[in-house]
């Protein structure tokens, strides 16, 4: 009888021993990822023995207002706090979507302890959210109430297929109703995923649904690329956009448009009326949003054009389609977007335009959307008498 009480003991020991050793191990491996701070600052850690020198490279601000040499706001030395653990902290940052990587011995390399990574031109980044506003509510989501569809779709004598997202709310299936539909753009150097990856677009219009402040709508994000650009998993390089930035006057996509929405209105519940209907895009997708209202003027009810770049076939030619127009004040399409505000004025085409702090980034594009959505497609249930 003793022994077994013994016996118990020792057990129960060391079960308590293993759950120990489970919690420190635990406080451990905090000590060696990345984390928010409760005070809004970052700390960015890294394990790696060999590296001998380790840095940060971050859209957020780094540092401080005064700067040190050799630094920049975006890049930092990391320090190595033990054997092969380098880490930074940050200020306090303001809410916002950011993305990250280390250079270990100027390797780039993603955060191995952040399962959160998105594809940024020829590179993957890690991302991380600070929270704190409403807006950044919207860009979050455990689990998504609509489904989303990948497609590939070749239009007319084309040889190579686009790649195409499409969103479609709850019960899309089974309904029987036809949803209104916006068809969003990319820009210069983007593809198919940009305006997921780092616009959150479909984040954005699921929680927006599922909070009942728009209606539910069918989302499509298309490549939109000319067609030496058609078809590349990867945001290609701007150097190589510009290489290729005169295909973007062949009005390839725009040209291909008719075809795809046909294509989709016989797999998805489209609505046909032009009052469902609209079309927004940032930058050179601006510009290509700004085509199509001029090559098929009642396709749409409404065009967001959001920080565009115009060019002389890019001018409005008398569109009957009412324009909303985003730019920021920093940015550097700015004087061309209101210059083409001057020419819808002068043609008397409904606009609106909206001059915003900031320049030409997926800050400004994320809140540009998130606006032109809740205005496009508000939720307004009748009131009972």
């Amino acid at each position: 009888m003793r022994k077994a009480l013994q016996k118990s003991r020792n057990l129960r020991f060391a079960v308590l021993l293993c759950l120990l050793a489970t919690f420190v191990q635990a406080q451990n491996d905090r000590t060696v990822q990345s984390r928010l701070n409760e005070n809004g600052s970052m700390t960015f850690v890294y394990r790696d023995t060999t590296a001998r020198r380790v840095r940060i490279s971050c859209d957020c601000r780094l540092r401080g207002e005064k700067p040190i040499k050799g630094e920049s706001y975006n890049k930092a030395k990391m320090v190595a706090t033990e054997p092969g653990v380098w880490t930074y902290t940050t200020p306090r940052l303001t809410p916002e979507v950011y993305t990250y990587q280390f250079l270990a011995d100027k390797k780039a390399v993603t955060d191995p302890t952040n399962a959160d990574s998105i594809r940024v031109q020829d590179t993957r980044m890690s991302v991380f959210m600070v929270d704190g506003t409403d807006e950044m509510r919207l860009y979050q989501t455990d689990k998504m109430l609509g489904n989303i569809d990948t497609l590939d779709f070749v239009c007319g004598n084309d040889t190579i297929a686009r790649r195409i997202l499409v969103y479609t709310p709850p019960y899309h299936v089974n309904s029987g109703e036809e949803y209104p539909v916006l068809y969003l753009l990319h820009g210069i150097n983007g593809n198919v995923n940009s305006w997921n990856d780092r616009g959150r677009a479909m984040q954005v219009v699921d929680n927006l649904i599922r909070e009942g402040r728009i209606v539910p709508i069918v989302l499509v994000i298309p490549d939109a690329n000319p067609l030496p650009l058609v078809g590349q998993d990867v945001e290609t390089d701007i150097m190589q956009n510009l290489m290729h930035f005169h295909n973007w006057k062949d009005l390839d996509f725009e040209r291909c448009f008719p075809v795809l929405d046909q294509y989709l209105s016989e797999r998805y519940h489209l609505a046909p009326e032009r009052s469902k209907r609209a079309v927004a895009g940032l930058s050179a997708g601006g510009s290509q949003s700004a085509n199509l209202i001029n090559m098929y003027d009642t396709a749409f009810a409404v065009a967001g054009l959001f920080s565009p770049i115009i060019f002389h076939h890019n001018q409005p030619r008398h569109p009957s389609t009412p324009v909303m127009v985003y730019t920021g004040k920093a940015d550097v399409f700015h004087f061309q977007a209101k210059g083409y505000c001057r020419k819808l004025k002068k043609q008397e085409v409904p606009y609106k335009l909206f001059n915003t702090e900031g320049g030409h980034t997926w800050r400004n594009w994320r809140k540009y959307f998130t606006d032109f959505v809740l205005s496009t497609f508000p939720n307004n249930p009748t009131k009972p008498n």
